[in-house]
């Protein structure tokens, strides 16, 4: 998979390299830089508190930056919503992308949230707002017309715990391995509320990851309840 760096380049190289396959080498002057800072804070993190089971540098590159990059061209610049966010994926890869775009980063552990806030002021992610919410306890005096999640439950959990935070029109994005073609029929979808309906399914392809990655787009208009 990426075996062929272990000799030959750096972490900091496969990520140039992961950016380019995305045509984003040009994104952020800084944005290796920080990518890798945020990396690095999670691996001393996580020696303490257990935020991720991956701690191979390559595979971090790979898994948590490149992966979360997969689904940028798929979204809106809005106020978006990481649902279930754990150590900050995919919400921060994605906010360090522009520093004007609004994310909450919403998980249920503190831990999780600490270390959300810490990076937050350490990368100077300003319109980042981590929040320590049970997503099964409802949203906060917070709308959002974007939605993101990756492997989090089915898809019909997913939309009831996305449900108290959309505003009208909004759009959810769902990252998941396989998807079974049943959990997508409009009357699954429908369980939750009426106004869910099903955009499209879009293949993701994570440079130097061979697994199968998709990306689940549903819409949500108030209007047709």
């Amino acid at each position: 998979m990426y075996s062929h760096y272990l000799k030959h380049k750096t972490p900091g190289d496969l990520l140039k390299d992961g950016l380019s396959h995305y045509a984003l080498e040009n994104i952020s002057a800084t944005y290796v830089e920080d990518a890798l800072k945020y990396l690095t804070e999670l691996e001393r993190w996580n020696a303490v508190h257990n935020l991720t089971a991956i701690t191979d540098a390559y595979e971090s590159v790979i898994r948590h930056i490149l992966d979360s990059l997969s689904i940028k061209n798929l979204l809106k610049i809005t106020p978006t919503l990481d649902m279930g966010s754990g150590a900050g994926l995919p919400g921060i890869p994605l906010a360090l992308t522009q520093r004007d775009w609004p994310w909450y980063l919403v998980d249920s552990s503190s831990k999780r949230v600490q270390f959300l806030e810490y990076i937050c002021r350490k990368l100077q992610l300003t319109q980042v707002k981590p929040l320590w919410q049970r997503l099964e306890k409802g949203a906060l005096e917070i709308q959002v017309s974007q939605v993101v999640c990756r492997a989090l439950g089915s898809i019909t959990q997913c939309l009831e715990w996305a449900r108290p935070w959309l505003a009208d029109n909004a759009q959810i994005i769902l990252m998941r391995g396989h998807v079974q073609p049943e959990e997508l029929q409009p009357e699954e979808l429908q369980k939750v509320e009426k106004g869910f309906t099903l955009s499209h399914v879009e293949s993701l392809e994570v440079p130097f990851l061979q697994e199968t990655r998709h990306a689940v787009v549903i819409q949500f208009d108030r209007n047709s309840i």
